[in-house]
């Protein structure tokens, strides 16, 4: 059985006190509805329920079977559905309920999604609509068809019936006293999360590359953030080669303008990986649903995809434009691999610094540069063709270590408690 303890807990906010010492217990198998004046701190509370923020005094405990539960096992067990996860409006309903019910591993085939889309009330007609074409209604009710389909031991529901009509609610109503039914059972519930770890150990890397499509999807839906990337490029190179008269270029200049624009184009691109997500609300389902390493890895490797395709652009045109002698041979495309694969790794890892600070504008690239020189320095002296190949071995190195660095670092960035 699932039980929250909120023990002495206050939350201020700029000097204002939202909660004071408020203690109470939430016990699985039952519905506890929060009731409160606009500003109250109800969803205060639910955040706090869910880890998402840490009060300003007192402590907040999960226990299961009175065992205490923190971190990734303790999101394993929530689900949570609130007016502020707003919905990735460049996926379709299909596209959006399957990459987060894959995260936790259940089976995503067309019947399983049209029967959710049921029990909310919504046609099967919807599943192809992109999320962003959905009425409020809508919107709220694919949000509860999440929850219903991770089929979690805890339910934290925001304003679960905004937007809904009577039919609405009262299937919300429906399942949510079946829900706290179904809660009695901790024997059954036991055996699930055992075949659910093994599951989970078994498709890590399944959830890995379903993050890593959403971000690819998303960004060639949008195009805004690839065409911005593109255009510096273009621009630069173009700019560069004209002040030289479409001359030669000494091949060590070559190689650091080639670098230089890469970085740079990549900070374009790094910035947003998890910015833009904050800002259109679409954060909180990763935070929820999404296990932290699949987060982490999925964005790394649909960055690095997004650089080997800039390299690709970028790289004739330095040669064309500026009649660069760079030297392609194996040596060049092993450190094209692995100042991209650090690159990625470095912009991942201070994106998501970046997201938790509280000034966020300018902060990726200012910290990128320092983590970046180990790379930058030796991939300019390796691309020129004279340098030594023991530096490849350096720069592999130094990206290992900086990526089981971010890897560690990112649970306690993501799951703060």
């Amino acid at each position: 059985m699932v039980e929250i303890r909120l023990n002495d807990v206050s939350q201020m906010f700029e000097r204002r006190e939202v909660l004071h010492q408020l203690t109470h217990s939430f016990h699985g198998g039952c519905v506890t509805a929060i009731a409160g004046a606009n500003g109250s701190g109800k969803s205060t509370l639910l955040r706090l329920a869910a880890r998402l923020m840490i009060p300003t005094s007192g402590t907040v405990e999960t226990l299961l079977d009175g065992s205490p539960v923190r971190g990734a096992d303790y999101r394993r067990l929530l689900a949570m559905a609130t007016p502020e996860m707003e919905l990735y409006t460049r996926l379709t309903v299909r596209e959006h309920l399957a990459f987060l019910l894959s995260a936790r591993h259940v089976p995503c085939e067309e019947a399983y999604l049209q029967e959710l889309l049921a029990r909310v009330g919504l046609p099967a007609e919807v599943l192809p609509r992109m999320t962003g074409q959905l009425s409020t209604g809508m919107r709220q009710r694919v949000r509860l068809a999440v929850v219903l389909g991770t089929d979690a031991e805890v339910w934290l529901l925001d304003e679960p019936g905004l937007a809904l009509d009577e039919q609405g609610r009262a299937l919300l109503l429906s399942e949510t006293r079946a829900a706290a039914k179904r809660g009695g059972s901790s024997c059954g519930r036991r055996m699930n999360r055992r075949k659910g770890r093994r599951r989970m150990r078994a498709s890590i890397l399944r959830a890995t590359l379903n993050v890593a499509r959403k971000e690819l999807l998303d960004g060639i839906r949008l195009r805004a953030g690839y065409v911005t990337m593109g255009m510096f490029a273009l621009t630069v190179i173009a700019f560069l080669s004209m002040s030289l008269a479409w001359g030669t270029m000494d091949v060590r200049l070559a190689s650091a303008l080639l670098w230089i624009v890469i970085f740079f184009a990549a900070t374009l691109q790094g910035e947003r990986l998890f910015a833009e997500e904050a800002a259109a609300g679409t954060l909180l389902f990763l935070w929820i649903y999404v296990p932290a390493q699949a987060v982490l890895f999925g964005k790394m490797a649909a960055h690095f995809i997004t650089l080997v395709v800039l390299s690709a652009f970028v790289l004739p045109l330095v040669i064309i434009l500026m009649d660069a002698p760079l030297v392609l041979n194996a040596c060049f495309v092993g450190t094209l691999f692995l100042g991209l694969w650090g690159m990625a790794a470095a912009d991942t890892l201070l994106a998501a610094v970046a997201a938790n600070a509280s000034v966020r504008g300018g902060l990726v690239p200012v910290l990128l540069l320092p983590s970046m020189l180990p790379i930058l320095l030796p991939a300019i002296s390796l691309s020129t063709g004279g340098g030594e190949p023991a530096l490849l071995g350096g720069m592999l190195i130094y990206d290992m270590a900086l990526t089981v660095g971010a890897s560690m670092l990112f649970d306690s960035l993501w799951i703060e408690s």
